[in-house]
């Protein structure tokens, strides 16, 4: 039986270890690519500001997520008297870049979503912490103080988020309960 490491053989190794560390490179379609973690890419709006300076993160991000969900509107005050309208949601949606280091994404379905109203999500790696927030054209549209994050947290093994919120509209009074699981594709 031949043993790797014998004295004999260990010269051999040694100068097949310098050949393979020497003569490999890191080159993509002909371009000599850089892997220092220095040079991480960061996920990058139309403005180019960067949301996320970790690599993994941005990718992670850039994939699409699958959204099932349900809508709940009361008029006026949230009880089992006051709902209205009641439906469940399975659509596809996309993190995409806002202001600095938040993410932008739709909000609920496309009956809220359609009104421009998105969810700024923003994400403490220090605290390990999700913050939502409604957006500016969201915040014009609902009474002051009323959107309230029940729920937001993010299930890395499955690599899901889950989002429960409620916000009040100013102009009609109508609450919408809304929570939503977004697991990456």
């Amino acid at each position: 039986m031949m043993r790797i490491l014998n004295w004999r053989n260990t010269g051999l190794v040694c100068l097949l270890g310098v050949t393979f560390a020497t003569g490999c490179s890191k080159e993509i379609n002909g371009k000599q690519v850089e892997t220092n973690e220095s040079n991480s890419i960061a996920l990058q709006s139309a403005a180019g500001d960067a949301i996320v300076s970790d690599t993994a993160l941005a990718r992670f991000f850039k994939a699409p997520f699958s959204s099932r969900g349900s809508r709940t509107d009361f008029r006026g005050e949230i009880s089992d008297t006051t709902a209205i309208v009641s439906l469940d949601f399975l659509i596809q949606k996309k993190f995409t870049a806002g202001d600095g280091q938040r993410l932008l994404l739709d909000y609920a379905d496309g009956g809220l979503s359609s009104k421009g109203w998105k969810y700024e999500v923003i994400l403490d790696k220090k605290t390990g912490t999700i913050k939502l927030v409604p957006n500016s054209v969201m915040e014009a549209q609902i009474v002051p103080g009323s959107f309230k994050t029940v729920l937001a947290t993010f299930d890395r093994f499955t690599s899901t988020f889950t989002f429960f919120t409620e916000v009040k509209e100013s102009n009609n009074s109508v609450v919408h309960q809304v929570t939503e699981i977004l697991t990456r594709q």
